[in-house]
């Protein structure tokens, strides 16, 4: 599987990938940062890379 870095502006302004990094930290860490998300912790910069699969494009 190809996967492909993005940096940690691209995945809080795309809910799409903030909820791929989200399942992968609560499979891998069993917690959650969407609600640190939702109450506006996750604020710029942040200097952070991703490695997230392609997500299922919508048709």
């Amino acid at each position: 599987m190809n996967y492909r870095l993005y940096r940690g502006k691209e995945v809080m302004l795309c809910d799409g990938l903030r909820i791929a990094f989200n399942t992968l930290a609560e499979k891998t860490f069993q917690l959650s940062f969407e609600h640190w998300y939702q109450d506006g912790y996750w604020t710029f910069p942040t200097r952070c890379l991703t490695a997230i699969p392609p997500l299922p494009t919508l048709r």
